[in-house]
């Protein structure tokens, strides 16, 4: 709470925070997280798909590769 601006830039840049409902799809390995609120402002109102998994006790949330046309 006391960082100077060099400190606090470079954390604030690198950060992504999110909340909302999320909904676990069957035999699929996926999560789709509905946010209602975000860092990112236009991700509000959006559906965010994760793929899930575990492993050693721990989640592990990858985003999915884009689609190229």
């Amino acid at each position: 709470m006391q960082g100077t601006p060099e400190e606090i830039v470079p954390a604030y840049n690198g950060f992504l925070g999110y909340y909302g409902s999320y909904k676990v799809v069957p035999d699929s390995n996926l999560v789709i997280h509905h946010i209602k609120a975000c860092s990112f402002p236009y991700w509000v109102g959006q559906d965010q798909r994760r793929y899930y998994e575990f492993k050693e006790g721990i989640l592990i949330l990858k985003t999915p590769l884009p689609v190229m046309s």
